[in-house]
């Protein structure tokens, strides 16, 4: 009965130790890395010199052995990489790498002797590496390994010392830098975005997009853009700036090649698409190329460079782009404090509207020479409402070629006259059964739009319908 005893206390005791070694082994399923006082015998950091700034500045030399091979070394204060000495390294790149060797520390896994099996049991190959030289000639090498079960942290052994830690895998991706991290992330880096007066996009080496900006000078003052090309119109102010912040944000996220020697290799001579910003201060050109294999980036240049870099296939927005979307689509728009008379021609008829101002630039109404008294009345809406369906007048489609230069069946005219006397006309001439070209000042604009534009209700805006509206209600009809 003893022995039978003794048996038992045995395997509750082997299963206890089972159980607390692989406890030991997935320790950091919590994010084990995370800046946490250490607990007494439970944690520390790989590296053993001080975080303080002096001992940092001891550090003179860096070998990353990752994504890619980099070896950093510290020359009369300034840092080159010495595996690409074509790269222009950013110096904060490289202290922001040596400030996180102490942001994180690891929880003990290991202590003891670091055998070739113990290596092997915890992924140790020294395949990942990252080694720290000191001023006297130190060399700190930490090797990182596998992952622990919930992939949350890597295994981390520093070579030569009897402990193995795990450390949240945030870690591994702060130190271990590839190319890219050694160099300016920024494309677009003018210093101020906002004198930015000039962008042009190109596919397949033909210009799709031009527009420019004129900037008054005044503080707090917005640029106002024009689209000089495919067409010559007023631009969409909102749509230009979103679009702009948007592309000027794109970044470099690595480098897929230093001084290629075949840009044909990654589709950039010629490239698929390029954008180009300008500023008093300089012109830059980001080019763009294929789509890497997994379809998430896209290779690209920059001016005439031949380093080529990886850059996020969703931040790339000017592809295949509308150009309607940034120009001002409306044909003809013109404040109505601007205006004296509106003259309509539809069917053979003409129906003026007239605009009469008294001191205070207040207008009165007027319509086939009937006054509106009160412009909150119903006649005055509808004489407002009129004016509306006029501005609904739209470019829907682009079509720059195959208008007749001279309009053919006419479907509308409308003449604005303004209080400096000027005149300006606008003519909606049939395109098909359903569609209409546009010409102002006798210039084709560029586009078409739908007939229902001009023969919808009222309700929907649409000219005749609210000329014949207004005609009703000051019983003119």
């Amino acid at each position: 009965m003893k022995q039978y005893k003794t048996a038992i206390i045995a395997i509750v005791l082997i299963v206890a130790a089972v159980a607390a070694f692989l406890l030991v082994k997935n320790v950091g399923s919590d994010d084990p890395g995370a800046t946490q006082p250490p607990e007494e015998n439970n944690s520390g950091y790989v590296f053993p010199f001080s975080a303080d700034q002096e001992t940092q500045s001891q550090i003179v030399g860096i070998e990353c052995v990752g994504t890619d091979h980099l070896v950093l070394e510290k020359n009369n204060d300034r840092w080159t990489c010495t595996t690409y000495p074509e790269i222009t390294i950013v110096e904060a790149n490289v202290k922001s790498l040596i400030a996180k060797l102490y942001a994180y520390d690891g929880a003990i896994v290991y202590e003891g002797v670091v055998t070739d099996a113990v290596r092997t049991d915890f992924g140790l190959d020294g395949q990942t590496r990252l080694a720290i030289t000191m001023k006297d000639g130190t060399v700190y090498t930490a090797i990182f390994g596998g992952m622990n079960t919930a992939s949350t942290a890597h295994y981390i052994w520093l070579e030569g010392s009897e402990t193995i830690y795990l450390y949240a895998k945030g870690f591994q991706n702060g130190v271990l830098l590839n190319k890219g991290a050694l160099i300016s992330k920024t494309i677009f880096d003018f210093s101020d975005p906002g004198q930015v007066v000039r962008a042009t996009v190109w596919k397949d080496n033909q210009r799709t997009l031009e527009l420019s900006a004129k900037i008054s000078g005044e503080v707090d003052a917005s640029r106002v853009w024009t689209m000089s090309y495919p067409l010559q119109r007023k631009g969409n102010n909102e749509n230009i700036e979103t679009w702009l912040s948007k592309v000027l944000a794109i970044s470099i996220k690595d480098i897929a090649e230093v001084q290629c020697e075949d840009l044909a290799t990654y589709g950039l001579s010629p490239s698929a698409y390029s954008v180009s910003f300008t500023s008093p201060e300089k012109t830059i050109t980001l080019h763009i190329g294929n789509k890497t294999k997994d379809g998430t980036q896209y290779y690209a240049t920059v001016d005439d460079g031949r380093d080529v870099y990886l850059i996020n296939e969703s931040s790339v927005t000017f592809k295949d782009l509308d150009p309607l979307t940034y120009a001002d689509k409306v044909v003809y728009m013109v404040m109505y404090t601007e205006l004296s008379a509106v003259r309509i021609t539809m069917n053979g008829v003409t129906r003026t509207m007239q605009y009469e101002f008294d001191k205070d630039n207040k207008p009165t109404y007027i319509f086939e020479g009937h006054r509106i008294s009160d412009n909150l009345s119903e006649a005055g809406e509808g004489f407002t409402r009129l004016l509306t369906s006029l501005y609904f007048l739209e470019i829907k489609t682009l079509e720059l070629s195959g208008a007749p230069e001279v309009p053919g069946e006419i479907l509308c005219e409308i003449e604005y006259e303004l209080r400096d006397g000027t005149k300006n006309t606008v003519v909606c001439a049939k395109r098909d059964e359903t569609t209409m070209y546009y010409y102002v000042n006798g210039k084709y604009v560029g586009g078409y739009g739908p007939q229902y534009y001009l023969t919808s209700s009222a309700e929907k805006y649409g000219v005749q319908g609210c000329l014949d509206s207004l005609m009703k209600i000051m019983k003119l009809a």
